[in-house]
């Protein structure tokens, strides 16, 4: 496997989440997440993670590059980081914060 086709199957979810909504999907999502309700953000980085984490799953039971499994990881730690601050944005906006 070469490393366009295994970094097309990296993506997978996200890709064909875009293609199947005719340009949409998760990654139109993803760029207008500043655009979006603190909740809404919420909602939409755990889509993401959720997607990360089940490609990962595939990845790690099929054959691919390490390289390929540890862009998921390091994508997954991304997004896991923007939920964080996500989070303590919000908690720092609420009227308790």
């Amino acid at each position: 496997m070469d490393g366009k086709e295994g970094a097309s199957r990296a993506g997978g979810d996200l890709d064909r989440g875009a293609r199947r909504r005719g340009g949409g999907g998760l990654l139109a999502d993803v760029s207008a997440v500043d655009s979006r309700t603190p909740g809404e953000r919420q909602a939409l980085i755990g889509r993401v993670l959720d997607s990360l984490v089940s490609e990962r799953q595939r990845l790690r039971s099929s054959a691919v590059e390490p390289a390929l499994l540890e862009a998921n990881r390091m994508a997954i730690v991304y997004w896991q980081n923007e939920l964080v601050r996500e989070i303590g944005r919000a908690h720092e906006a609420s009227p308790q914060g």
